[in-house]
């Protein structure tokens, strides 16, 4: 009867597992490797980065690996500043609504910078 208990906390944390490495992987970049997030931003353009940023606003929100490069990255080049909002006044705010101001704040930036490209 042990066994099958330890048997399910090994399944149980091996699935748990696999779906955080999955949640971090946005068009193949891994926001869980600092690594290839850098060098993602070294190589790619102000708009693929925008995109991705636009792609992954669930990593960015809930400060998945370094996903908040990204933003670090587009604010550094546009001079804009990209705040996620955590509260308004005694109310902390839902991951959907701090999701939908980060996605208006992206496309505005994309608008501005990306449009003609």
């Amino acid at each position: 009867m042990a066994y099958k208990f330890y048997f399910f906390i090994a399944l149980s944390s091996f699935v748990l597992s696999c779906s955080a490495q999955n949640n971090r992987v946005v068009k193949g970049i891994d926001f869980g490797d600092s690594l290839a997030v850098a060098n993602f931003i070294k190589r790619s353009s102000l708009c693929e980065q925008v995109q991705l940023a636009s792609d992954s606003l669930d990593a960015i929100v809930n400060e998945r690996g370094y996903s908040i490069l990204i933003i670090g990255s587009i604010s550094k080049q546009t001079k804009e500043n990209v705040l996620i909002p955590i509260s308004k006044g005694n109310v902390t705010l839902s991951k959907d609504y701090q999701k939908y101001d980060l996605k208006e704040q992206i496309d505005k930036i994309g608008l501005r910078f990306c449009a003609n490209k």
